[in-house]
């Protein structure tokens, strides 16, 4: 029996034609967090009536095996996927409402104003249960300052 406490791994492979990037943590052989990586462009609206457009990473589906949470491994997840993301890039994920003060303590910002999306089927606004966040490493979009955000491409 060994007293060492387990160290997690980042495991990141690209998939797919659109580069969707799968990414682990894993301890030993046992994945314990798994999310993944897409690339998106962001049309900004402010309440002044200026339209930006950003990159975007977006972070998705990530997901602590429930025998490994309340360990540090959602926060090694987030620390390790933003080696993955472009320094210029807006970081954005969706949460449910559970996760929105977890995420606001791991430094995102829970937007205020209206979120669209492309899927297959059109473009489709964010559910009301659903909370979209943001990272800005060079502050260029001010939450408070936004009427509406347009991700394009799909699927998120």
């Amino acid at each position: 029996m060994s007293n060492q406490i387990p160290f997690p791994r980042w495991t990141p492979e690209t998939v797919g034609e659109r580069g969707t990037t799968i990414c682990n943590v894993m301890v030993g052989d046992r994945v314990v967090t798994i999310g993944y990586l897409v690339s998106r462009h962001l049309r900004v609206l402010d309440l002044e009536g200026r339209i930006v457009s950003r990159d975007a990473t977006g972070y998705g589906g990530i997901r602590t095996v429930p025998s490994a949470r309340r360990q540090g491994y959602l926060a090694t997840w987030y620390q390790s996927a933003a080696f993955l993301t472009p320094p210029q890039d807006v970081k954005m994920l969706f949460c449910l409402e559970a996760l929105v003060r977890r995420n606001r303590e791991l430094g995102w910002t829970i937007l205020d104003c209206v979120v669209t999306y492309d899927q297959p089927t059109g473009r489709s606004r964010m559910p009301p249960h659903v909370y979209a966040a943001i990272i800005d490493p060079l502050d260029r979009i001010n939450p408070a300052t936004l009427a509406a955000v347009q991700i394009q491409g799909y699927p998120w």
